[in-house]
């Protein structure tokens, strides 16, 4: 089998306060970078003689692909031309059915296909063309009635037969809970919240009690990725929410966001994302879908 190492957390323009977000754009080449992300993904990927992975698992895939894939199970499409591939993902929090939906009666099939896409669940070709026709509705409607939808999309999911789980049950999740290391924990959330700050690795070391040396090595082990990396996974994360929402000019969310230069800010989001801010700033409000 072909291996392609974890590049890290790929961010998402995904709030709290979101129900979900839909996406709608070209196989990009980030696509086949290795990836995760915090946040449950439906993702559809139209393409010819492409690839795919799921943690451990390696398939070829052909026209239409349909993958339910849980928080922190690293992921990537791999398609020999991305002319004419496109990818539509939704992206949903796990909060949302655990806080709200999760314990009702009526939603336990729900929860058993989430439960079961914590290694990545594919689906039959003979219920792809209805799955497909139900995503695509999605981006016309607004409000109640697009949740609702979605709800009703996540239980037809839950009752489509032949489901395929794609990873093997003891694969290690990215920085899963249980997983990681106490103090690496500690460091994340202290970069959650200071993420606008000036932050340096010794600030993220003293914080972990530890050399820079040793918090180097146990970071990169827990997270799959560096400190720089991962706090930079952070910023272009929440610069992402801004370029979306907000009209601030593109130096004014490099500076809320903790770049100290707008040429670093450009090269490290069109690293992450595949796009300049502008850029995509532009195809954000084209192609994203928020409920």
């Amino acid at each position: 089998m072909k291996n392609i190492p974890v590049t890290g957390q790929m961010a998402v323009p995904i709030d709290h306060r979101d129900m979900l977000v839909a996406i709608d754009r070209p196989l990009s080449p980030l696509s086949g970078a290795m990836h995760w992300h915090t946040h449950y993904e439906l993702a559809m990927v139209t393409c010819r003689g492409g690839e795919r992975y799921v943690g451990d698992s390696h398939e070829s895939v052909d026209e239409l692909d349909i993958v339910l894939i849980g928080p922190r199970m690293p992921h990537a499409w791999v398609a020999p031309k991305v002319e004419g591939s496109r990818m539509f993902t939704l992206h949903f929090h796990d909060a949302t059915w655990e806080r709200h939906l999760g314990g009702m009666n009526v939603f336990r099939p729900v929860r058993m296909l989430l439960e079961r896409a914590a290694y990545g669940v594919s689906f039959c070709d003979r219920a792809k063309p209805e799955i497909r026709d139900r995503i695509l509705a999605l981006p016309g409607m607004r409000g109640v009635e697009g949740v609702q939808h979605f709800i009703s999309l996540l239980d037809f999911l839950a009752q489509t037969p032949n489901q395929k789980m794609l990873a093997a049950p003891g694969y290690t999740l990215q920085g899963a809970p249980g997983t990681v290391d106490r103090r690496v924990e500690l460091v994340c959330r202290h970069l959650e919240k200071a993420y606008a700050r000036p932050l340096k690795l010794s600030d993220a070391a003293a914080v972990a009690g530890m050399s820079e040396s040793a918090f180097c090595h146990l970071f990169k082990r827990n997270m799959g990725e560096n400190f720089v990396d991962y706090l930079n996974g952070i910023r272009v994360h929440e610069a992402m929410k801004m370029l979306h929402i907000t009209d601030a000019a593109v130096a004014e969310v490099c500076l809320a966001c903790g770049f100290n230069n707008t040429s670093n800010f450009i090269r490290v989001f069109r690293r992450k994302c595949g796009y300049s801010p502008s850029e995509y700033r532009l195809k954000s409000r084209r192609a994203i879908t928020r409920l």
